[in-house]
């Protein structure tokens, strides 16, 4: 990505159809799969590492509708394949239609109900974060081209209120109205946000041309009582409770908490020695029955992430590592196995390289193609 104010329309149309390898991460990474029975028992930035469908007490059926939803983020299902599936799998598991179940919390028996209506919703609010969560991790990685965000909205009848006036409105990526105001922002909110250039920014007006509002907006909110846990919270005008917060920087913390915890884990002279250097080293697991290990280091100035490979068949202190690829290659993987070695010959460091490529394929019980996935895979 070249950081200049400019982009050119190759370039552009390059960072517009990048695969949504944040947005799979995000899915993924929401391992824990919690049985809710208020959409009320799980809260903002919970969803960031747990899934639930609330009144749904069946964690298999939980894990099937997430794997779905995951494989149609990655372009794998339509909203209405998932759909005719979970019809399926709720059906012959009794959950279609209205049901009965005990909230242990009061003890009560409520009432559940799963049909066409409740299934789109849950899929439109899970792919739409998922989207919105991946687009801000991309947000953060081009900011230095595109320093702005302008808020869209489908202009039309169907727009809330407050959310038509958020039309335009262009702010600073690091502005703090993002924070709360990153869309979506309530159940069936189609909005959206656009990077801007500086040299649009300067400008002052959208291609289409209406001026660019470059104030924030006032920011009237609420109390909300959550009444599952007492949890009194201020809730911006316009924004469903639940959804005042930035899905994609709540994955973000929680990577960077990861990291944390795994520099608190080495020892204090390694510790220093990373911190120093500004690298972040995660060590990741290996793969069962093999000593073979591996280690994350991201490049502090550009961000790009490399996984070091330790402890292969023959490796005799070759450095082999993964490194992202600037495009996806014929096979529409992202990222290419690199070895380093002065004492291998040409054949050695061909074998090495398959046994690295056998270690990833073992590891993850087929020929994973982005990097993202190999990332959650290996424990990054």
């Amino acid at each position: 990505m070249a950081t200049s104010s400019a982009l050119t329309p190759a370039e552009f149309a390059k960072l517009r159809s990048l695969p949504p390898a944040d947005a799979i991460a995000w899915m993924r990474g929401r391992g824990q799969l919690t049985e809710t029975y208020s959409w009320q028992d799980l809260w903002q930035r919970e969803h960031a590492q747990q899934f639930t469908v609330s009144r749904l007490a069946r964690v298999d059926l939980l894990d099937a509708l997430r794997d779905g939803l995951t494989k149609s983020v990655a372009g794998d299902l339509t909203r209405k394949d998932w759909m005719r599936d979970a019809e399926k799998l709720l059906a012959d598991a009794g959950w279609w239609g209205a049901k009965a179940v005990t909230d242990p919390v009061t003890g009560e028996k409520v009432m559940t109900r799963f049909d066409p209506a409740r299934l789109k919703l849950i899929y439109d609010t899970n792919t739409r974060q998922a989207y919105a969560a991946g687009q801000w991790q991309r947000i953060q990685r081009t900011k230095r081209a595109l320093p702005y965000l302008r808020y869209v909205t489908k202009r039309d009848d169907r727009v809330r209120p407050l959310h038509a006036l958020w039309d335009n409105v262009t702010l600073p990526v690091d502005d703090p109205f993002w924070q709360t105001h990153f869309p979506p922002n309530g159940y069936r909110c189609r909005c959206s946000v656009i990077q801007v250039t500086q040299a649009e920014y300067d400008r002052g007006n959208t291609p289409r041309g209406p001026a660019l509002k470059k104030q924030r907006p006032e920011v009237v909110t609420s109390e909300f009582v959550n009444r599952r846990t007492g949890e009194v919270t201020d809730v911006p005008a316009g924004i469903d409770p639940g959804f005042d917060f930035n899905v994609g920087d709540s994955r973000q913390a929680l990577l960077t908490n990861l990291v944390q915890r795994k520099l608190a884990s080495l020892s204090a002279p390694m510790r220093t020695a990373a911190q120093a250097a500004g690298l972040s080293p995660a060590p990741l697991r290996g793969l069962g029955g093999t000593a073979t290990t591996a280690t994350a280091w991201t490049d502090p100035k550009t961000g790009q992430v490399r996984v070091y490979l330790n402890d292969l068949p023959e490796q005799r202190g070759a450095k082999v590592w993964i490194e992202p690829l600037e495009r996806p290659d014929s096979s529409g993987a992202d990222y290419t196995v690199k070895v380093k070695a002065d004492n291998l010959t040409r054949v050695e460091v061909s074998n090495l390289a398959n046994a690295a490529e056998r270690f990833l394929g073992q590891l993850a019980g087929r020929r994973v193609k982005l990097l993202a996935e190999l990332l959650l895979l290996l424990g990054a």
